[in-house]
């Protein structure tokens, strides 16, 4: 009966082992290259146990129960136990014992469950203990999809969000298939689920967007129906079903029962409104963007393009001699010196509104009006943001990094606010990218993943892989076939420690 089941996977296993454990011992003893290695570091303990405890225990009960009935029975019995407990425990730790408020028990099931690849093992108890409390000991934090969401989960318990906009601007047009599956199924529920208990559908869409999953779909079509109302609600049949068939099923049923309750029709108040917009003052306007952006909430060209020209007309030289006489008559001291620092705080405050408005902004009518200002100051600050990056290759003989380097998931940040200075650069002026590229961004772009690898090999083989394929796209936009080929092959080469 033996000849009926994979021994071999106990020889192909061991042989595996040691040939990714021989290549990350190559890798780590050659610094200052970049050298090609197979496979990946493994979980040992996690491997070995896999090998000699699971798969034995899942041949044993095939024996037994094939020696009770037949081979086709025993041979159903080894599959069905060999997968249980290679899903079972990963099952147990993220959806009943961290959800339970049980993250020491947690972290204890994931440390035993079977785990070929050390960046799964490590990622999984990052991301739960980032997730339900806890933080494993780990040397230092690597560059993967897994740490990025552990930072952005922490980030968002202790109120800091750039960390979440850091991981969004990572998956900027990128498949979410290409997120590990617990990453882009219950990674990314946990990541929205803050912005559903706020009340804020449009952060929640944006976040599930990331996302696949019954989880996640469930969760969409609830953002759907709370974000938009107006379009009518869902299936009920429909969203009963999604609900079945998803996880956590008590923490979603309030939310299904509330998306297909009645609701109360709404007053048509679009024209109020609009009537009340249209009768503001530019300062109640001013204070209205202020505290959309405050809110991060998107702001438009046109909106403060409108503003700025409507403060020229209430900053001009005759509105601050109307202000002084009416400040002579009410006898009314030092107003003088508050009208002078008047116009340089509204300028102050345009210039950070205009740090939120994304897409293109045109060139205004008026050239030396206060929104043409505004507009080449945003410019100017975002050209300053990329070039404090890119000015340390410049004139460098590339044999040694221009600056001390941290860990490959700190550069890692540091080139995620890069990478978005750059791209609200060329949302406000496309034409700036040849400019910047022959001003020094062609060697930052190319290099800086090179210096990394070099530095710490394998923790920096993904943050490698993810600078250089975005390197070679700007590259090919601006004709720069040397950087394209050099780019290409440094991605390979990253690729290539990936196994």
């Amino acid at each position: 009966m033996i000849l009926f089941f994979p021994i071999g996977a106990f020889v192909g296993g061991l042989i595996w082992v040691v040939r990714s454990l021989l290549g990350a011992k190559n890798a780590a003893q050659a610094p200052g290259a970049v050298r090609r290695t197979r496979g990946t570091p493994v979980a040992l303990f996690q491997t070995l146990s896999f090998l000699f405890v699971y798969l034995p225990f899942a041949l044993w009960a095939a024996f037994e129960v094939g020696g009770a009935t037949s081979v086709l029975w025993g041979f159903a019995t080894f599959v069905v136990v060999a997968v249980a407990v290679c899903w079972a425990p990963y099952w147990l730790a993220w959806r009943v014992l961290g959800p339970l408020g049980l993250p020491a028990l947690g972290r204890a099931v994931l440390w035993l469950a079977p785990s070929s690849a050390l960046e799964k093992f490590q990622g999984n108890l990052e991301v739960f203990s980032a997730a339900y409390g806890g933080r494993p000991k780990l040397k230092r934090w690597k560059a993967t999809f897994w740490t990025f969401f552990a930072a952005a989960l922490r980030g968002e318990a202790e109120g800091d969000l750039q960390r979440v906009e850091q991981l969004l601007e990572l998956m900027e047009g990128r498949s979410p298939r290409q997120l590990p599956r617990r990453l882009r199924s219950q990674g990314v529920e946990l990541l929205a689920w803050p912005a559903m208990d706020a009340g804020n559908w449009e952060e929640a869409g944006r976040r599930l967007a990331l996302g696949r999953g019954r989880g996640v779909r469930l969760l969409r079509r609830l953002e759907v129906a709370f974000a938009a109302p107006e379009a009518g609600a869902s299936s009920p049949v429909l969203l009963w079903f999604l609900w079945l068939i998803a996880p956590e099923r008590r923490r979603t049923l309030p939310l299904v029962r509330s998306a297909l309750a009645p609701k109360p029709p709404r007053a048509p108040r679009i024209a109020v409104a609009a009537m009340a917009r249209a009768g503001e003052s530019v300062w109640s306007r001013h204070l209205g963007l202020l505290a959309d952006a405050g809110a991060g909430r998107p702001i438009s060209a046109v909106s403060v393009e409108a503003l700025a020209e409507d403060w020229d007309a209430v900053l001009g030289r005759d509105c601050y001699l109307r202000l002084l006489r009416r400040a002579a008559e009410l006898g009314v001291t030092g107003v003088q010196a508050a009208a002078e620092t008047l116009r340089p705080a509204i300028e102050a405050e345009l210039e950070d509104l205009a740090v939120a408005v994304e897409g293109l902004w045109p060139e205004p009518s008026h050239p030396d009006g206060l929104a043409a200002q505004v507009r080449r100051r945003r410019l100017d600050r975002l050209f300053a943001a990329v070039q404090a990056e890119v000015d340390p290759f410049r004139g460098n003989n590339f044999q040694s990094f221009p600056r001390q380097l941290d860990t490959p998931f700190s550069e890692m940040e540091r080139w995620l606010r890069f990478r978005l200075s750059l791209r609200q650069l060329l949302a406000s002026d496309p034409g700036a990218l040849a400019t910047a590229w022959h001003n020094g961004l062609r060697l930052a772009a190319c290099n800086w993943p090179v210096f990394i690898l070099r530095t710490y090999g394998q923790e920096a083989q993904w943050a490698c892989r993810e600078m250089s394929a975005w390197c070679e796209p700007l590259a090919r936009a601006v004709g720069d076939q040397e950087i394209v080929k050099l780019s290409h092959g440094n991605s390979r080469i990253g690729r290539s420690f990936l196994g």
